[in-house]
């Protein structure tokens, strides 16, 4: 299977820009794996506390660095470095202050996850309330978690 069209949301090409290239869902896989490369602007978050109860999730930072937390910790990975957050546990993640990033994210097994990214653009656009996620979490397999430590972390560092 080949992907050569990915959808983008956002601009990639503007660095204040979050921008998401929607590589390959669940169902172009075959179940495998979805995948998609987010763009984030420097000290920018990128998703708020959650965990996967199916899948687990792999980020390859491509450019720049990225703070992660996973389970109780908060850890830094820069570009050409991996981490690999097993189902069920919390983890969120965000770029670091002053440095944009660039994060190739795999989910396995996949599920569909696309719709997620379109929801998420309609909630920034103001076309539908944030709480349309909430209500979608069992269908995206992504539950949304508190984490004081998270925030506390993301307070200081933004």
């Amino acid at each position: 299977m080949i992907f050569a069209q990915p959808e983008t949301i956002g601009d990639p090409d503007d660095p204040q820009s979050l921008a998401v290239r929607l590589i390959a869902d669940s169902s172009d896989t075959g179940g495998v794996a979805s995948v998609e490369q987010v763009q984030l602007p420097a000290g920018a978050p990128g998703a708020p506390p959650h965990l996967h109860k199916l899948s687990s999730e792999i980020f390859y930072v491509l450019n720049g660095k990225l703070d992660m937390l996973i389970q109780d910790k908060i850890v830094r990975i820069s570009a050409g470095e991996l981490a690999v957050v097993p189902e069920m546990t919390t983890h969120a993640f965000g770029a670091v202050k002053g440095v944009p990033a660039e994060v190739l994210i795999t989910i396995t097994p996949g599920v569909d996850r696309f719709e997620y990214f379109r929801v998420l653009e309609r909630i920034e656009r103001g076309d539908v309330a944030p709480t349309s996620l909430s209500q979608r979490q069992a269908e995206f397999d992504t539950y949304f978690c508190y984490s004081p430590k998270w925030n506390e972390f993301r307070s200081r560092n933004e």
